[in-house]
């Protein structure tokens, strides 16, 4: 709970409102509320990589922005479980752009 309660309150209802669509599947609803959090804080790390994570699933209708980025600068605000996953995460993500030749900037 430590990554969520360390939000503005403002934030926490549209993210949890996210976390259930996205647990039902529904990745779209999911990345708008998903996105909301960030009018209120923009370090809310864990939306970020949910964010991100819900945008592999929305191919055609995705939410711009670099959050793996953002999810990665404040990272010490999320649980061990969820910075393990984004580090998972992370480094699939550089192996991918590192395949395709992208660069690989942080």
């Amino acid at each position: 709970m430590r990554s969520v309660v360390s939000a503005s309150p403002e934030a926490i209802t549209p993210f949890l409102i996210g976390e259930k669509a996205y647990r039902h599947g529904r990745y779209l609803e999911a990345g708008r509320n998903f996105a909301n959090p960030f009018e209120h804080d923009t370090t809310f790390a864990l939306a970020a990589l949910r964010l991100y994570i819900v945008n592999a699933w929305n191919v055609d209708a995705f939410t711009l922005g670099s959050w793996l980025q953002r999810a990665w600068q404040h990272r010490e605000k999320l649980s061990t479980a969820s910075a393990t996953a984004l580090w998972i995460v992370s480094r699939i993500a550089s192996s991918s752009r590192r395949a395709s030749g992208a660069s690989d900037a942080k």
